[in-house]
């Protein structure tokens, strides 16, 4: 049986410049009054300033007050009573991405501040001047950090990948001697690798996803991810024995994504030439997702790659399920975009078809 068509991967960019990383982080702490006792039900007011937004929380019994998916920015952070009477705010707060920027709201030593300034001598107050200065110049860098990965995810939507790989290599630049999270750094590196991968430099690519899992790789979602579009870019270079040991990894760590992953692993089998592990690998996916039509389609083409022909007759006979692959397909995809192909199969290898199909 001659080989059919080669397979793409699907998912590549499981886009690690996602919402829930890099174009959004939190902001969060405690409020607590005069005598050290949590202030609950006060409103805590974010007021960006780059650009216009307005977002309000309201404390817990507890104090306690989180706002985690504030798009990235500078913001004024207030706090009121419940008269609606201002009692504290800080000013030129920015959110890292991916990672929640504690601000807590102290009063008994916030207030006591203004007291001791008084106090301080001129060489004391000059000291925390010059500290001040050099907190708001690191608020100004991380607002920068900010704004380019803002702009990478525009670039590489557009496909302009020298640019950006630029915003990102000035990202990482920017991000040294700052104090930014494990998580932050991994999310820089990491969106830096994929724009490496849509720019077709693999083995840069690669090497980046490495640095990014050295840097932070306690959390499985974002691990997988890391490790899907690191496959993906070793099956560019040829390597298809670790890629395929990254997708296993990955649906592993993250079942919600297990169907991509054991997808990708069966279209590297499959153009490897390896049809039994290939539809062993769509029979993963599809137990993982059973709706997941391309994935019945490629089944059936792996099923249909192991067909044998009688010498005698002529005639092609096919491994069990491989029909059920194709009827599976067009039961879910009855226009799907292989739906002709899967009906001219079908009907090779059963001699009729089911023209009624359609999704239930």
């Amino acid at each position: 049986m001659s080989k059919v068509a080669k397979l793409s991967i699907v998912a590549l960019f499981l886009a690690l410049a996602l919402p829930a990383f890099a174009q959004v982080g939190g902001i969060a702490g405690t409020a607590t009054n005069k005598q050290g006792k949590p202030i609950a039900g006060a409103t805590v007011v974010f007021t960006r300033q780059d650009i216009s937004g307005t977002y309000k929380v309201k404390t817990n019994k507890d104090g306690h007050y989180g706002h985690y998916g504030l798009p990235l920015g500078e913001y004024n952070v207030a706090l009121y009573s419940k008269a609606g009477k201002r009692l504290y705010m800080w000013h030129g707060v920015h959110n890292a991405p991916g990672s929640v920027t504690k601000v807590n709201f102290n009063l008994k030593q916030l207030l006591s501040k203004a007291n001791l300034l008084k106090q301080m001598t001129p060489q004391q107050r000059a000291a925390m001047k010059k500290a001040q200065e050099a907190q708001a110049k690191a608020n100004k860098q991380v607002g920068t950090i900010n704004s380019l990965i803002t702009q990478n995810a525009q670039l590489s939507a557009a496909g302009q990948w020298a640019q950006a790989i630029s915003t990102m290599q000035q990202a990482q630049k920017l991000g040294v001697g700052l104090k930014l999270t494990p998580k932050s750094q991994a999310v820089i590196t990491a969106n830096l690798a994929n724009d490496y991968n849509g720019a077709k430099q693999y083995p840069q690519a690669i090497a980046t996803y490495k640095q990014a899992l050295a840097l932070y790789s306690t959390d499985p979602t974002f691990k997988a991810n890391i490790l899907t579009n690191m496959g993906a870019a070793l099956v560019a270079t040829g390597n298809t024995t670790e890629a395929v040991q990254d997708f296993n990894q990955a649906a592993q760590l993250d079942p919600a994504g297990a169907s991509h992953a054991y997808y990708n692993e069966g279209a590297i089998l499959y153009n490897s030439g390896k049809m039994d592990a290939a539809a062993a690998a769509f029979q993963k996916a599809l137990t993982a997702d059973p709706k997941m039509a391309e994935a019945w389609y490629e089944k059936g083409m792996a099923l249909v790659g192991k067909g044998k022909v009688n010498p005698k007759t002529g005639a092609t006979t096919y491994p069990a399920g491989t029909a059920q692959a194709f009827r599976m397909y067009l039961k879910l995809e009855p226009n799907g975009p292989n739906a002709a192909s899967a009906k001219a199969l079908l009907q090779g290898i059963t001699g009729k078809i089911n023209t009624s199909y359609s999704h239930k």
